[in-house]
């Protein structure tokens, strides 16, 4: 009896997510015996099944998945589409006779999408339930087959203070959603109006007699939006605009203004405050401490450089008040420029595996004259440990000069004198120039 040989067949299996599939066997190669030939035959047919498959797009069977993704979740979207708009326009109207919710008797008039879906009161249970909370929720009133903004007294912003000196006074409040409303806030002798602002919940426009008031939500996002996404303050006064009810009133048209007057700025400081608390417990992190690099021993590695593309205008200004954050991370600018002044002032010569070192100083001839009297400031010069951890910056207004890393190398210096088990290691784009620099007879740091 002969014995009989395996025979592999190869098969495509074609599929697709919700289609049925195909199996298209591959023809054997001709390596079988004779006797096998009948059965592999007879098996063949019986195994062989052909469907048709429904494909969308002609070369489906050559997109790749990430494609084939793209197609699928298109078309899942296009086949809701129309139910979504339709489902939108339908909840933008009053359902046949709407009762009130709360009181489930009188006819519903008014709706409030703040409260939650379907939120249908009449006038009296409304105003019930927004005049001592929900102070900010938008209501809206049915008539002339459409929902209009109904800015209605919805009661007294206070925090709960009773004094014989407590005035109503008028301010613009902006919530958390960028909609504006004009309040009446409870103020008095015994605090400044800011901060009652602020015990409200909401921050000043201005330290002395504000009139317009942002919500801490709002300016928590601002602040994100500024550090993470680079928003400009004007494009978010003009985004705050454009967040108003379409049939609603604008009661401010200049909150740029005064987001942009020191308001800002001076959240940015409470914020910083707020997330270390070092003024209230002395000996926390400040927010300049690494706390992965070494404090009593080891290895620590920083790397200096500069960013020439953060220049300043002399147009712009000067800055005419003391920084908020002191020298937190900045050196005091006087103590830099007069070191810079005083270090040596003789050329660097430039080794032949550094030509194409093109900043600042060390290549007089990418700037023009002319245009290097235009700036104030060249750039801003700075060190960071391995922990990409910022731990100084300089203003740069000569340019990249050699003395400016002398500087911070003898800052930190200074820093690791109580340190003697610490090893210092500095990376730096031209370290060869500085390696050079530091070499000389005369230049010891």
């Amino acid at each position: 009896m002969k014995k009989i040989r395996a025979v592999k067949l190869k098969t495509t299996f074609i599929s697709r997510s919700g289609k049925r599939c195909v199996y298209v066997p591959v023809n054997s190669v001709n390596s079988a015996k004779k006797s096998t030939e009948k059965r592999f035959e007879q098996t063949s047919q019986a195994s062989s099944i052909t469907r048709e498959v429904s494909i969308d797009e002609p070369s489906a069977c050559n997109l790749t998945l990430h494609q084939k993704r793209q197609v699928f979740t298109y078309n899942n979207w296009k086949r809701v589409r129309d139910s979504i708009f339709n489902a939108f326009i339908d909840e933008s109207h009053l359902p046949r006779d709407a009762t009130c919710i709360e009181c489930n008797k009188e006819a519903a008039t008014i709706r409030c999408q703040d409260c939650g879906t379907r939120q249908f009161f009449c006038e009296q249970c409304a105003e019930n339930l927004h005049s001592k909370r929900n102070h900010f929720h938008i209501l809206e009133v049915w008539q002339d087959e459409m929902f209009s903004p109904l800015y209605a007294d919805h009661g007294v912003v206070g925090y709960g203070h009773n004094c014989s000196t407590k005035v109503l006074q008028n301010f613009t409040l902006v919530d958390s959603s960028g909609r504006q409303h004009v309040k009446r806030v409870e103020v008095c002798e015994c605090e400044p109006i800011a901060v009652s602002l602020v015990r409200c919940n909401f921050w000043p426009g201005s330290p002395v007699k504000p009139t317009t008031a942002f919500h801490i939500s709002l300016m928590n996002l601002l602040e994100k939006l500024f550090l993470q996404c680079q928003v400009s303050l004007y494009d978010f006064g003009e985004v705050l605009n454009l967040l108003q009810p379409q049939l609603g009133k604008t009661v401010s048209t200049s909150l740029y203004g005064t987001l942009n007057s020191g308001s800002f700025e001076e959240f940015r400081q409470f914020k910083y405050h707020m997330q270390y608390l070092h003024n209230f417990c002395p000996g926390l992190n400040n927010g300049t401490q690494c706390e992965l690099c070494p404090k009593d021993k080891g290895v620590m590695i920083e790397s200096l450089d500069a960013c020439m593309g953060l220049a300043r205008k002399k147009k712009k200004g000067g800055g005419l008040v003391e920084p908020r954050h002191e020298e937190l991370m900045f050196s005091d600018q006087t103590d830099v420029d007069n070191f810079v002044d005083n270090y040596g002032k003789e050329g660097i010569k430039i080794e032949e595996n550094c030509n194409r070192f093109h900043a600042g100083e060390v290549l007089s001839s990418l700037r023009s004259k002319g245009k290097n009297q235009l700036f104030d400031e060249k750039g801003v010069f700075g060190r960071v440990c391995r922990h990409d951890f910022p731990k100084g910056f300089v203003n740069l207004k000569y340019g990249e000069r050699i003395s400016y890393s002398i500087y911070e190398i003898n800052k930190l210096k200074e820093s690791l004198k109580d340190k003697p088990g610490v090893k210092l290691i500095i990376m730096y784009d031209i370290a060869c120039i500085l390696s050079s620099h530091l070499s000389a007879p005369t230049k010891k740091i």
